[in-house]
């Protein structure tokens, strides 16, 4: 689990269901920006960057209030 970051990890059990993350800290650089993310019973993991993801962002505020900068957190809504 620590080989993709070294600025913090986490393990959290989701309906029974072990989910982990090990954070290199490129985008979302605050605690708001440690996954998993949560949004309405669902989580979401990502293990990457997503490029240009600002314009899918802009349009997602329009109906949604993000609470992090993370490019991940744009997976959810």
């Amino acid at each position: 689990l620590s080989d993709r970051g070294p600025d913090s990890s986490r393990i959290e059990i989701v309906d029974g269901c072990p989910v982990g993350f090990a954070r290199l800290a490129i985008m979302g650089l605050h605690e708001e920006g440690m996954q998993p993310f949560h949004l309405k019973g669902s989580v979401s993991v990502c293990n990457g960057e997503l490029y240009d993801f600002r314009p899918v962002k802009s349009e997602l505020s329009k109906e949604y209030h993000f609470m992090s900068d993370s490019d991940c957190e744009i997976i959810l809504p």
